[in-house]
């Protein structure tokens, strides 16, 4: 499965004039291997598999069983079933392949919709670039302008399954980008990944340093009260 994604991914980069970037590509590159069962949909009550969503990482190999079951969405924000020939290979692209391709390569939104009463097994190879994902400055032009910043591929992942229950499954690299462009002066994606994970606790650091402020601004100990007001302005920005 490593040699095919190495294929596909040289075969996209000679098509984009950029083939020699590839195999430096190839030396970042780590994968992860993921087996997945679906149960007979009978049996747990239930016909969804994986809810809509975009792959974080470069790119996917995907092998499934003769059960069918893996549907993506079209153009037209149709659900399309796709029905592979046996013993075949799906190769889809993920976010950091839209961002190295500066959007020229669209994410395959896909999922999985159990409809047959059998058990469905599927095995998937990820591919994760190491260090950052930039847009080659060939693809750059006055008629191109950058659109996509520095991904480090590796942060973008432990953000999103660290967040998950808050970002849900429709999260992805265009959503990331509209934060990035509300973030001024922005210049690296992991400075804002940062920022993003420490929102959370940076609200309640700040919460707990106003009730102490209240607690001692009642208690006459206004100094205190100062002092620790002048810590939640600054844990703030």
């Amino acid at each position: 499965m490593e040699k095919l994604d190495h294929a596909v991914t040289r075969m996209v980069f000679e098509n984009y004039g950029e083939e020699k970037y590839h195999d430096d590509h190839i030396r970042s590159v780590v994968y992860l291997h993921k087996f997945s069962k679906y149960n007979d949909p009978e049996k747990t009550g239930m016909d969804v598999g994986i809810h809509g969503h975009t792959d974080k990482d470069f790119s996917t190999v995907l092998y499934q069983n003769h059960v069918k079951g893996l549907e993506i969405k079209s153009k037209d924000d149709e659900w399309i079933s796709f029905d592979p020939v046996p013993s075949s290979f799906i190769c889809m692209a993920g976010d950091g392949f839209k961002v190295w391709s500066d959007d020229g390569i669209h994410t395959c939104e896909h999922r999985v919709t159990l409809r047959e009463n059998d058990v469905r097994y599927s095995l998937a190879l990820f591919s994760y670039k190491e260090g950052e994902t930039c847009v080659p400055n060939e693809l750059v032009d006055k008629d191109h302008p950058l659109k996509y910043k520095p991904l480090h591929l590796l942060e973008y992942v432990q953000y999103f399954m660290k967040n998950y229950r808050t970002l849900g499954p429709n999260f992805s690299i265009k959503t990331l980008w509209c934060l990035i462009c509300r973030v001024r002066d922005s210049k690296s994606i992991p400075l804002l990944l940062f920022y993003l994970i420490n929102m959370r606790r940076v609200f309640y650091y700040s919460i707990f340093s106003v009730c102490l402020f209240s607690i001692c601004l009642c208690g006459g100990h206004h100094v205190i009260a100062s002092y620790l007001m002048s810590i939640a302005c600054w844990i703030q920005f």
